[in-house]
């Protein structure tokens, strides 16, 4: 009986925080650019070698899909970082392969400013993980 209670309060907390969660992300859904943003989401990017010590065991020298910037998903500054920063779709041989945050955009060259193939990726890749 306890334990039944017990997985039924569970279940229903669990429910609660699901519907908390959609709910939090339909409502803070992705600004279409911020302000003085150097990669509006969608663009081709290439991400350097050499990284600083401080992000010495950040993924390096790949292609990706910037995805957004932090002022696009969370708005206001970006969260005390010198200029912009950037959550960015991995790809391997023009397959999306993993979702990796936070890049300066110091760090990222323009390979195709062209955001349509971009775009259809990261909607594809939305909606095989739910982002």
């Amino acid at each position: 009986m306890f334990i039944d209670h017990f997985n039924e309060e569970n279940e229903m907390m669990y429910e609660e925080r699901l519907a908390q969660a959609k709910a939090y992300t339909k409502a803070h859904k992705v600004q279409a650019t911020a302000s003085r943003q150097k990669f509006p989401r969608g663009t081709l990017v290439h991400v350097q070698k050499e990284m600083p010590e401080s992000m010495s065991h950040f993924e390096s020298d790949f292609d990706a899909i910037v995805e957004y910037s932090y002022a696009q998903k969370f708005g206001g500054g970006e969260a005390g970082q010198s200029g912009h920063v950037y959550s960015l779709i991995q790809l391997e041989n023009g397959v999306p392969v993993n979702s990796i945050a936070w890049y300066d955009e110091d760090l990222l060259t323009l390979v195709d400013a062209r955001t349509e193939l971009g775009e259809e990726i990261l909607r594809g890749w939305a909606s095989e993980y739910g982002e």
